[in-house]
């Protein structure tokens, strides 16, 4: 029995608390309640203080404006006043200017001999001023003739010369727009001239270089090759501004650019593209350095073969350590140091060489006698019975020491 009257009155306590709980959630969902609508309150107060805070900025500007636009047409009466009092000025002294002349010069008082004129005057100088109101605008225009500073004199004058100068500078203008207009048409042309003759050149090239009887495929022995002009971004092609680019398929290989061929076959594609520019449009002379540096022999011999069909044209100068090239010469120039310090030039002819290495007479007695010019270098001197590779390599050897 007292457990249960202990735990009635626990029972009762914890009604007691929860009822007191109860209103306690109950008073707080009231404030909160107000608090929600004290800050809805507030919130349309502040929209409504934005939208006044809005307008008022609104309004400062409209009057900024309007401030801005009342200062501007204050400075503009303030200058067309000025100037109509300046012309009264001067029309006063040329009044009086005129006045004096005429007493001087024809001693006529225009006061008494013409009276209407003497009556407007009167009527001007004894209308009635009023100096109180008058002071304030004397004093402003005291002080805008001291901000103006001195008079020049001579500014009618130097007004008139830059007028002149600036008509001059008007004509000048008209003279460069047509020039430049000129130089643009100019340039058109050019332009279109330009690619007319490159779009022809370059075909030219193209059928000599990548066609069936081509320099690639006489060089290679096959394969095949291309040059195309590379598109723009949004893939057109400008003749005069698309970079080139080189495809070449040497026989038994894939399709490649030529940055990704080996270094013989660059060099054997850039002497295709060489040799095709110089059968499209060949030049009296050409200079070789070191093309076949990178190339073995069968490559070398077929660089020589390829050069000897445009020796009626052209002359060629190569620079070579390759004594298969050297082979294919007609003459060879070399340097020497057979002794330290002293270098010599040497020279010889393969046309007066036999196959066995043996000299011709005819070149034998020009070596005695000394007939060739000052400027050229002597002939190499060869054994009887020496082969002409063995006179090449003996004379080439001492420049491969140095």
């Amino acid at each position: 029995l007292r457990q249960q009257e202990l735990h009635t009155q626990q029972r009762h306590r914890r009604l007691s608390q929860i009822e007191q709980y109860e209103a306690s959630i109950a008073d707080a969902q009231a404030e909160i309640q107000e608090a929600n609508d004290g800050i809805a309150s507030q919130r349309e107060q502040v929209d409504h203080l934005q939208e006044q805070m809005s307008q008022a900025d609104q309004q400062v500007e409209e009057a900024a404006e309007k401030l801005a636009v009342g200062k501007q047409k204050a400075s503009q009466l303030d200058r067309d006043f000025h100037a109509v009092e300046l012309s009264r000025r001067e029309l006063e002294v040329k009044r009086e200017s005129l006045e004096e002349r005429t007493l001087t010069e024809l001693e006529l008082d225009l006061t008494i001999a013409y009276p209407p004129y003497r009556n407007e005057r009167e009527q001007t100088e004894s209308s009635p001023i009023d100096r109180d109101s008058a002071e304030p605008e004397v004093a402003e225009l005291r002080e805008a003739i001291r901000k103006l500073g001195n008079v020049n004199l001579d500014a009618i004058e130097e007004e008139t010369m830059l007028e002149e100068k600036n008509e001059d500078l008007i004509k000048q203008v008209s003279d460069i727009d047509q020039a430049v207009s000129q130089l643009r048409t100019l340039i058109d042309d050019l332009d279109d001239q330009s690619r007319i003759r490159f779009k022809d050149a370059f075909h030219n090239i193209r059928e000599h270089f990548a066609g069936k009887d081509g320099m690639f495929r006489r060089l290679f022995g096959g394969g095949n090759a291309d040059i195309m002009l590379l598109p723009d971004e949004n893939g057109d092609i400008d003749w005069l501004e698309s970079g080139i680019e080189i495809r070449a398929k040497p026989p038994g290989k894939e399709p490649r650019v030529i940055s990704q061929l080996s270094g013989g076959e660059k060099t054997m594609t850039a002497v295709a593209l060489l040799m095709a520019i110089f059968k499209s449009k060949p030049s009296p002379f050409c200079v070789l350095d070191e093309v076949d540096a990178a190339l073995d022999d069968a490559n070398v011999d077929r660089f020589c073969q390829i050069l000897k069909p445009f020796l009626d044209n052209s002359h060629f100068i190569i620079i070579t350590h390759s004594k298969r090239t050297m082979t294919a010469c007609d003459q060879l120039y070399g340097v020497t140091m057979q002794e330290r310090g002293v270098s010599k030039r040497v020279a010889v002819r393969l046309d007066e060489v036999s196959e066995d290495g043996s000299i011709s007479v005819d070149a034998e007695k020009r070596a005695a006698v000394s007939e060739l010019p000052p400027d050229e270098p002597p002939i190499i001197e060869t054994k009887s019975g020496e082969s002409l590779r063995e006179t090449l390599e003996q004379a080439w050897e001492p420049i491969n020491q140095n």
